[in-house]
């Protein structure tokens, strides 16, 4: 399937004309681990808890008041 280079500025080319595919897009232990890790942040309250981590450290207490938990 060849793709116009100027159509897709983002992608890489092989001397064909064929789209690259990186590297980890054809790791199976990586997308299952990147699975696991989205699977662990799909509850609600993990996801608070790492969106105010992500801003500063915080104590438990700081967590729970921040979190509503």
């Amino acid at each position: 399937m060849r793709m116009a280079r100027d159509a897709y500025p983002h992608l890489k080319f092989d001397d064909n004309g064929e789209p690259c595919i990186p590297d980890d897009l054809t790791d199976a232990q990586a997308i299952e681990l990147t699975a696991d890790i989205f699977k662990v942040l799909a509850t609600p309250s993990r996801l608070r808890i790492l969106l105010a981590l992500s801003h500063s450290p915080l104590t438990v207490s700081e967590l729970v008041l921040l979190t509503n938990l």
